[in-house]
């Protein structure tokens, strides 16, 4: 199984469908994702986490916004464990030209980022200024940049998404960065920092 994370309040709530139908009908595969978003929050951190653990393949939709959100974080956070607990495959896409690689490599975790978030059309979300913590900056540069950050999603809208067989390709087999050989203490070590990095934004 797949487990699609993402943000309600960028565009990939335009792609997920698409992105969801071509990667269910190129490997006869469920993907988790949540459809609607939920009341009880309890419940939906539940019913994200089974996901997490249950999936083979974790996708992220990497947005600004993505970095602001709890629910987000948590998802991000469940993911990075896996990949570093059980060797799960990451695939990082960018949903806006502002977290490629390039600009990701950039980002000072010292400071933060602050920037203007507008809502996509249709979305109704809400717009002004939003800051991703310096924690979570620090979690992106130390986990994230060893992958490749795929853009071909970044600068489209859902309802003119680049070919889903581009960002469907983590499915086929494709490689991420080669996962370095740690020992049990150092995974624990790292998922360690982590939880803490994740928390203190949350705080």
């Amino acid at each position: 199984a797949f487990f699609l994370s993402h943000s309600w309040k960028d565009a990939s709530l335009g792609h997920a469908p698409n992105l969801v139908a071509s990667l269910e009908d190129a490997s006869r595969e469920m993907v988790w994702f949540d459809s609607q978003m939920m009341a009880d929050e309890d419940q939906f951190q539940s019913r994200m986490e089974e996901g997490v653990r249950n999936a083979r393949c974790i996708i992220l939709c990497l947005s600004r916004v993505y970095l602001t959100s709890r629910n987000c974080l948590l998802e991000l956070q469940w993911a990075i464990e896996e990949h570093l607990r059980r060797g799960k495959r990451l695939v990082v896409l960018a949903m806006e030209p502002e977290v490629s690689f390039s600009a990701v490599a950039a980002w000072n975790n010292k400071e933060g980022l602050t920037f203007q978030h507008t809502p996509p059309p249709g979305n109704g979300g809400w717009a002004g200024e939003m800051k991703v913590h310096p924690h979570t900056v620090s979690v992106i540069l130390k986990y994230l940049l060893g992958f490749n950050i795929y853009q071909e999603w970044a600068g489209h809208d859902g309802d003119n998404p680049p070919p889903e067989a581009q960002a469907a390709r983590g499915q086929s087999g494709a490689r991420d960065t080669a996962r370095p050989a740690r020992s049990r203490a150092s995974e624990e070590r790292q998922v360690g920092r982590l939880r803490r990095s994740v928390a203190m934004r949350r705080g």
